[in-house]
């Protein structure tokens, strides 16, 4: 791989830790900003959709409600027109003719109003003329009472409203027992019947009923009927073309009609059964009701509102319309999907315009980035290059110097920094050799020193006669000897750091055997533990040493016993640092002077120093451990 310092400048290869610390940022800013911007707008469009799809919602059911005012205004005012002029064209009780003239009457008025399913005469004495729209657009004429023997006779009829030829008979029919006939005697005024079953083909209807009244007096009702498939196909176009479906409620909360198809009924013929809008087999009737809370006691609860319906969300709104005393509810529901498709169309485009807009911000950001990491690099490349001694490392960046922005001046102030670096290099390193030179002889004159204070103590212990002081000099002069070997390592190795263990053991031990006067009887061994200690450790170190095994030579043998005396330091796994001292010889009880002494206390005073847990332990000779970290 191409040096770092070897590429050319402003570019570099690969994605380095400086293009990261540049690009991700630029790309979670412009993430965070796209995000944020484009979350808003999806609310915002989503929120503006619904609210105009809610107040579609809402004109479409004022728009139903005013067709379907419009629709029943002219029953209404068909039934009170026959209502005033049918007692006056019925005549005598008894008059067949006058009958058939009313009869012909009623076609005519149905002729003029298509919209109109059956319009007919009911007289408080059994007497019933009507005229009735048939499927294929045909009218025909009616009548029952005592000149048909209580029958319901069915006629075809030519243009003028006569009778032609008798389609049908129904016996025993008598008006008064009829829905829509006591619907107005209950209500006493003009009134919409519930849906009823007509007697002549079974379909249903719901009828305006107007009570007929002659000098004053009750003789009649007059009904105008609307078939309930004529009133659901009224309601149907309103919505547009927008999934959903549109219901007529009445106020007792019962379906009158519904455009999705569902029944408004159980059942067939007058044993027909209402149905609930809450409990409609349609589970967008039955939601939709709910949510506009058509059961609702109080009208005020009832409003526009957002519902789920088999997984799917809806918008749902109503409206009342108030017809012959009795208040309906148009009830709409519009589909979200009918008016989020296209928004979630138009934010599938735009996520692909964004994924191509956010690969331009990454190319763009590399661009930039690459613009800069590609000195930095060099730059990088240059500095681990700034050694002592070498020169020329920052020609490298020579040639940005001549930019003219910040990365110019930085490689400008490289240059200078390397003539600057060079000059305090050469300082530092005058002065360095100074310091080692100094060191070095503060070193060996301190080791000078000790072995003229160790010579004083041999001439000084020579003139005396008492053999223990002898002896009391010659161990002080090796204690001196053991912190000259230190200063004398130091000085030759010239590492002032620390010093090698095996090294200074091993001197120690050299001494003690010239020194003590047991040659020959116990072999001194070194185990090489390969330990480095700095100074303020190894002289502790060295020390308890030669404490310890200068005592193990004077009493671990006695009676020229033959053995060995092992001296070793290592590291263990855990870091810690084990010096042993062990000999094979009579052990802690096998001769006097191993128990106690100015040695021993010395000893436990160097422990002490090292920060160190000393054990002595004593089967067949005695091994003494010190554990410092």
């Amino acid at each position: 791989m191409q040096h770092p310092g070897k590429r050319r400048a402003g570019r570099t290869r690969g994605f380095t830790k400086l293009h990261y610390a540049l690009i991700v940022p630029m790309l979670s800013l412009f993430a965070l900003t796209l995000g944020v911007s484009w979350t808003l707008s999806i609310m915002n469009s989503r929120n503006a959709m619904r609210a105009t799809a809610l107040q579609l919602a809402e004109e479409i059911g004022a728009h139903a409600a005013e067709r379907v005012t419009d629709f029943l205004a002219r029953p209404l005012a068909v039934g009170e027109a026959v209502a005033a002029w049918a007692p006056l064209q019925r005549g005598a009780a008894g008059d067949g003719a006058a009958m058939d003239r009313l009869g012909a009457s009623l076609r005519a008025m149905l002729a003029l109003f298509p919209e109109i399913n059956l319009v007919s005469v009911g007289f408080s004495d059994g007497e019933y003329v009507e005229s009735q729209r048939l499927a294929d657009g045909t009218l025909r004429v009616g009548r029952a009472g005592a000149l048909s023997a209580g029958a319901l006779e069915l006629w075809e009829s030519d243009a003028q409203g006569n009778r032609t030829e008798l389609a049908r008979s129904i016996p025993a029919y008598d008006p008064r027992k009829r829905p829509w006939y006591q619907r107005a005697v209950a209500a006493g005024r003009t009134a919409w019947s519930e849906p009823y079953a007509l007697v002549s083909d079974g379909s249903f209807a719901i009828a305006a009923s107007v009570p007929v009244c002659s000098g004053g007096e009750f003789v009649g009702v007059a009904t105008v009927d609307l078939a309930l498939d004529g009133l659901g196909g009224l309601i149907g176009g309103v919505g547009g073309g927008v999934d959903g479906c549109v219901a007529i409620a009445d106020d007792a909360g019962f379906l009158l009609a519904v455009t999705d198809g569902s029944p408004t009924l159980r059942g067939s013929g007058d044993s027909a059964e209402r149905i609930l809008a809450v409990d409609s087999p349609s589970t967008l009737v039955a939601d939709l009701a709910r949510a506009c809370a058509i059961a609702a006691d109080e009208p005020s609860a009832r409003g526009v509102s957002r519902f789920e319906s088999g997984a799917s969300g809806y918008l749902g709104s109503c409206a009342e319309i108030e017809t012959a005393g009795s208040v309906w509810t148009i009830l709409v529901a519009l589909s979200e999907t009918s008016f989020m498709a296209p928004l979630e169309l138009a934010d599938r485009q735009n996520l692909i315009l964004l994924a191509f807009a956010l690969v331009g911000v990454v190319a763009s950001a590399w661009a930039v980035a690459d613009r800069f990491v590609g000195p930095i690099l060099l730059f990088s490349a240059t500095a681990a290059k700034l050694v002592p001694g070498e020169t020329g490392a920052a020609a490298a960046v020579e040639g940005l110097a001549r930019r003219p922005d910040e990365i110019g001046s930085l490689a400008s102030s490289f240059v200078d920094l390397e003539r600057r670096l060079e000059e305090s290099f050469a300082s530092l390193n005058r002065s360095l050799e100074e310091k080692e030179v100094l060191l070095r002889e503060v070193h060996h004159r301190v080791k000078n020193n000790l072995q003229v204070i160790s010579s004083i103590l041999s001439i000084q212990a020579s003139e005396l006669d008492d053999e223990r002081a002898r002896e009391s000099f010659a161990v002080c002069q090796d204690r001196i000897q053991t912190m000259a070997y230190v200063h004398e390592d130091l000085y030759q190795s010239g590492s002032f750091a620390d010093i090698s263990m095996d090294s200074y053991l091993g001197r120690i031990l050299e001494g003690l055997q010239a020194t003590v006067g047991v040659t020959g009887q116990a072999a001194l061994d070194l185990v090489p533990g390969e330990v480095r200690l700095p100074l303020e450790k190894a002289i502790p170190c060295g020390l308890v040493v030669n404490e310890l095994v200068t005592n193990a030579l004077k009493h671990a043998f006695p009676s020229g016993r033959q053995g060995s005396i092992r001296v070793g330091i290592r590291r263990e796994r855990d870091g810690v640092l084990e010096l042993e001292v062990a000999d094979d010889g009579v052990g802690m009880s096998g001769a006097s002077g191993r128990e106690g002494g100015i040695g021993r206390h010395l000893v436990a005073s160097l422990v002490a120093q090292l920060g160190g847990v000393e054990t002595v332990s004593s089967n067949g000779g005695v091994t003494v451990r010190v554990r410092f970290a």
